[in-house]
């Protein structure tokens, strides 16, 4: 069974992290908020190329994702002879796997796929952010998830880029992602990245993932009503 043996693997390194005790100025807050929520428009389509890389085996797939922020987002993926691999459906917090030919374990699609999903297209709006201000323009961003789950971003105010974001359990690091080659899109003015790598240290993967298409039309009622 592909991935399997890999995908049930424990965790990973540990890391500390450093407790941020700047005080939060207000403008710097908006300033990093409205860099991580407007990233993408609130309705997209994607077409990607997705690399996988686990157990030291690489495997290529064409993505097409489609994002209704904060409603629902529906990712599927292709094999390299075309086939489907994968058919996720997010509504809300509740997740549905409508096809999985290749019979994957259902935990590391819903905590590592369907996760890695929602945090590099921002499937919700950002609300409640703790910014410090660092050197050259850049800022840190702390995001308290829950009491142990937290995500830090680093930001770049002067082209509004996203640059990286580390996510932790505890102490430790589940998911790490670079955002590159950023470029503007028709019909969106900021520039979104068209490269995404990233690591999810608790399934023991690797994805890179290059945009392919950008669009902010499509036939929501064909892609979400699965009925």
């Amino acid at each position: 069974m592909i991935f399997s043996s890999v995908f049930i693997l424990g965790s990973c390194t540990s890391y500390k992290i450093i407790p941020n005790n700047t005080v939060i100025d207000s403008l710097n807050e908006k300033t990093c908020t409205k860099i991580l929520n407007h990233q993408y428009p609130d309705s997209f389509a994607l077409t990607q190329h997705i690399l996988l890389t686990v157990a030291g085996k690489q495997y290529d797939f064409i993505g097409q994702l489609t994002m209704d922020r904060g409603a629902a987002y529906r990712a599927v993926a292709f094999g390299e002879m075309g086939g489907q691999f994968i058919d996720l459906l997010v509504n809300d917090d509740s997740i549905s796997i409508l096809s999985n030919p290749a019979n994957l374990p259902e935990n590391p699609i819903r905590q590592g796929v369907a996760e890695d999903i929602s945090q590099l297209f921002f499937y919700k709006n950002i609300t409640k952010v703790n910014c410090s201000d660092l050197a050259d323009s850049l800022f840190k961003v702390t995001i308290n998830i829950s009491k142990d789950d937290q995500i830090i971003y680093l930001l770049n105010s002067n082209n509004n880029q996203i640059l990286n974001l580390n996510c932790y359990s505890g102490n430790k690091l589940t998911r790490t992602v670079e955002f590159l080659d950023y470029y503007k899109q028709n019909g969106w003015d900021p520039a979104m990245p068209s490269y995404i790598k990233l690591t999810n240290h608790r399934w023991h993967y690797a994805l890179e993932i290059r945009l392919l298409k950008f669009n902010m039309k499509y036939d929501a009622g064909k892609v979400f009503n699965i009925n």
